[in-house]
């Protein structure tokens, strides 16, 4: 008995198709419209498993009405062994930028982002030029900063233990606003596995850097993105100075 194909099923074959057309084409960048003019990633859906694929466009950072989230990472290596696929190409990436993005991205809906890696032509020297002193205004207009720990990688057992250690501290948060440091680790002391898994996330290659500080001194709601873990910004603070 033969089985017609479904829709979905002539989706998924098309987009096969243009995965591998697209594979083999790199991407070459068009010149920005003005010095005012920024490149923004629309990262389309996907399962983990699947293709990277986007697409870029241009807006102005002056009169720009695209919401977007930035991201700040550290790129670890230079070289690229991974790739994500345009309409106009696949563009190289390193393997810390693919898993930055490969948590980022969502199952169901596109998300527009700003990386620079990508959002700004590396190997355009005027482009940088220009580009770099706008960054400020990047982080300080976009949503979110999204600050992404992946250098070196999480542990799973550090997770693991950071989720107990996050919702033992939940109960004693309202102590930590009310008594201060010195009576939540009396009362919730932390295990050595739980100030453990704290001192690697605190030991990543981001807090390091001068530039990934400037980032988060401008952005206006500083996410932390850790293994499966996303706090804001002074929560993330919070766990650090009770640990």
């Amino acid at each position: 008995m033969i089985i017609a194909p479904t829709l979905h099923n002539h989706l998924i074959i098309l987009n096969a198709l243009f995965i591998f057309k697209t594979m083999d084409n790199r991407y070459s960048y068009e010149a920005l419209d003005s010095f005012e003019h920024i490149r923004l990633l629309i990262l389309e859906p996907g399962r983990p498993d699947t293709p990277l694929q986007c697409d870029i466009i241009q807006v102005s950072i002056h009169k720009n009405h695209v919401q977007y989230e930035a991201i700040s990472y550290v790129w670890g290596s230079s070289d690229q062994p991974s790739k994500i696929i345009t309409p106009r190409g696949y563009i190289s990436i390193t393997a810390s930028l693919d898993r930055v993005l490969r948590r980022l991205r969502l199952q169901e809906s596109r998300r527009v982002v700003w990386a620079d890696a990508i959002c700004i032509n590396q190997n355009d020297k005027t482009e940088k030029a220009v580009q770099v002193p706008l960054m400020s205004d990047i982080y300080a207009k976009a949503v979110q900063t999204l600050i992404c720990l992946t250098e070196p990688l999480p542990p799973p057992a550090s997770r693991s233990v950071l989720d107990a250690w996050y919702a033992k501290l939940k109960l004693g948060m309202c102590w930590f606003v009310l008594f201060g440091t010195s009576l939540v680790k009396k009362r919730w002391p932390p295990t050595w596995a739980e100030v453990k898994a704290v001192d690697l996330a605190l030991n990543q290659s981001w807090f390091g850097r001068v530039w990934t500080v400037q980032e988060l001194v401008v952005s206006r709601y500083p996410t932390v993105l850790y293994g499966s873990f996303q706090w804001n910004w002074n929560k993330f603070s919070d766990i650090a100075v009770v640990s």
